[in-house]
């Protein structure tokens, strides 16, 4: 998947400006997709030179001028049709994993440091996806609609917040089991 497709699925459901997109991406698909600012405008630049968005100039007073992307049918029709190709695999690169891979090559005290303070991210991160599920449910976003933009929403955001929480179950895990190495380290005086 690429950045293009995010974008056009946002353009799908309103028109916005680049810093709008930015901010929308954030409380959607950023939890499950990464982009940077610096990334979004160039590929909002593509996206028109290649005719799937055009933008209106809003012509501001007292700021810069900004440009409101909405999607073109070419656009819609590139979505549909990279929504119709087969899937790529599903890829983790996760380098928290690849530094507890490698724990008993090093003080365990160190891994466990790291995996406390995920785990503390992860709690309030946790608390933001439950209330934006909470949210969503009260706007209705898990009951089918004519054009299930809600529902599709909702369901990437549910997958979010299980693979989250089972994300955190598995750091306090790690926490208990590394706690339980450095007592027993520190019971045999090593």
């Amino acid at each position: 998947m690429s950045l293009r497709f995010a974008l056009l699925g946002l353009l799908a459901r309103e028109s916005l400006t680049g810093y709008d997109l930015t901010k929308r991406f954030d409380s959607t698909v950023g939890f499950f997709w990464s982009a940077k600012h610096s990334q979004i405008y160039p590929e909002l630049a593509n996206l028109t030179q290649e005719g799937l968005v055009t933008y209106e100039l809003v012509t501001q007073t007292s700021k810069p001028n900004k440009k409101v992307y909405t999607i073109t049918e070419e656009g819609r029709a590139a979505l549909r049709a990279w929504i119709d190709t087969p899937g790529d695999r599903r890829t983790v690169k996760d380098p928290l994993l690849m530094r507890i891979w490698v724990v008993g090559m090093v003080d365990p005290n160190l891994a466990l440091r790291q995996l406390r303070e995920v785990s503390a991210e992860y709690e309030k991160r946790g608390a933001a996806l439950e209330q934006a599920e909470l949210e969503a449910r009260a706007a209705g976003a898990d009951r089918p609609t004519p054009d299930n933009m809600g529902l599709g929403a909702f369901m990437t955001l549910r997958c979010g917040l299980l693979q989250h929480q089972a994300y955190r179950e598995w750091l306090n895990w790690s926490i208990a089991q590394l706690e339980r190495v450095v007592e027993a380290t520190a019971k045999a005086g090593v």
